[in-house]
């Protein structure tokens, strides 16, 4: 026969707590990122102004090379936000919560790590794969156990 399912269906909701702090601390440095964003465009803003009242040329504000950073920063988290979280708790409620937890760790950690190498004035995006090439192996291990289970394993 089938054997049995992991996760909710044979376990406590106890086993959850670290899935549910993988969830928390995801959200706490999401709206970071974006509570940063709204701060940097801000002063941002005040230093156009500034300089346009002393007479120099300001770029765009979306040219700014640390707006870029954290649109890019916020962006991405967002774009991978739902395969993420889906996978996270998926994986977690069908296949157990011990890997679901570990993987969401790793995601957040790595995550965390993206604005702090997004390309400088440099341009070189080699260390900023050192965050995203990390964070799509997690989401591909959630989401390849989930597979894996479902096709009876």
């Amino acid at each position: 026969g089938r054997s049995s399912l992991g996760g909710v269906l044979t376990s406590s909701l106890g086993e959850y707590i670290g899935v549910m702090r993988v969830t928390v601390a995801y959200f706490v440095m999401y709206y970071a990122f974006i509570l940063t964003q709204a701060f940097n465009r801000l002063n941002v803003i005040r230093r156009k102004k500034k300089a346009e009242k002393e007479g120099r040329k300001a770029g765009p504000v979306s040219e700014d090379k640390g707006q870029m950073r954290w649109d890019r920063t916020v962006g991405n988290t967002l774009e991978q936000q739902g395969p993420f979280l889906w996978g996270l708790w998926l994986n977690a409620l069908f296949v157990g919560p011990g890997t679901a937890e570990a993987l969401g760790w790793a995601y957040v950690a790595c995550r965390l790590y993206y604005p702090l190498v997004y390309p400088s004035v440099s341009g070189s995006r080699v260390l900023l794969w050192t965050s995203t090439f990390p964070n799509y192996w997690a989401i591909l291990g959630l989401w390849g156990q989930l597979l894996y289970r479902a096709a009876g394993h």
